[in-house]
């Protein structure tokens, strides 16, 4: 099976706290895995780095075969990242938060909010605080 995810002695400190301290694993394509330990065990440290939201001190991080820091914006074009703690302006509506994010990219149409919100089956009038964490 072809790696995905491979991490092999990967280092982060910050300041005097080794945060992580040669963490390694590998996942396989087709194989569900579970990132779990207690507070402060360096999961989201560890999430962080292989997004590359955070400069590893050491260690390599591939994901799809390419460097987590080099390639982060072509590794980016295939997965997705849902934290925990998400918050996205919940007294918004729905379709204005949308409206937001077109503008914002500076693309966008009344026929691409529509398929927006039938592919989500999104209520645009409901409050983003209300929606449930998969559509939020």
């Amino acid at each position: 099976m072809a790696e995905i995810v491979k991490v092999t002695h990967l280092k982060k400190s910050f300041g005097r706290f080794e945060a992580l301290k040669d963490v390694s694993f590998t996942v396989h394509s087709g194989e569900v895995v579970g990132f779990i330990g207690p507070n402060g065990s360096g999961k989201s440290t560890t999430i962080r780095t292989l997004l590359g939201i955070i400069k590893k001190d050491g260690g390599t991080a591939t994901i799809f075969g390419q460097d987590v820091w080099e390639d982060s914006l072509s590794i980016h074009e295939r997965l997705s990242y849902v934290p925990g703690d998400i918050s996205l302006w919940g007294n918004l509506t729905g379709g204005a938060i949308i409206d937001l994010f077109m503008k914002l990219h500076g693309k966008g149409s009344a026929q691409k909010k529509d398929e927006l919100i039938q592919r989500f089956s999104l209520d645009p009038k409901k409050k983003a605080k209300n929606y449930s964490k998969g559509n939020r």
